[in-house]
C-alpha cells in the first residue's frame, strides 16, 4: 500500500524528516475518519501530500509514493 510505505519509507528519512521539523507542522489526516476536514481541500488519491500556508492557501500538492529526496525537495520548493 502506498499510503502505508509513505509512512514507514518517506516520512521518517533524515532527509525528509528535518525539512518537516524545521519548517513545517504535519498534519496526517484519514479518508476514512476525516472526511469533514479533507473535503474542501478535494483529495484526488491516496497518498497525498498537500502544503498549505498558516491561512489555509494551498501551495502544492503531490499524489502518490514519493521517495525521500524527491519528497524532501519538493517541501524544500515552497521555502525558497
Amino acid at each position: 500500500k502506498p499510503c502505508v510505505k509513505m509512512e514507514r519509507v518517506t516520512y521518517p528519512s533524515e532527509e525528509v524528516s528535518s525539512v518537516i521539523s524545521e519548517s513545517y507542522i504535519r498534519v496526517v489526516l484519514d479518508v476514512n475518519e476525516d472526511m469533514d476536514v479533507l473535503k474542501p481541500l478535494k483529495p484526488q488519491a491516496l497518498p497525498e501530500s498537500i502544503v498549505l500556508t498558516a491561512s489555509g492557501k494551498q501551495l502544492g500538492r503531490i499524489i502518490g509514493f514519493v521517495e525521500p529526496k524527491p519528497h524532501a525537495d519538493w517541501l524544500k520548493s515552497f521555502l525558497d
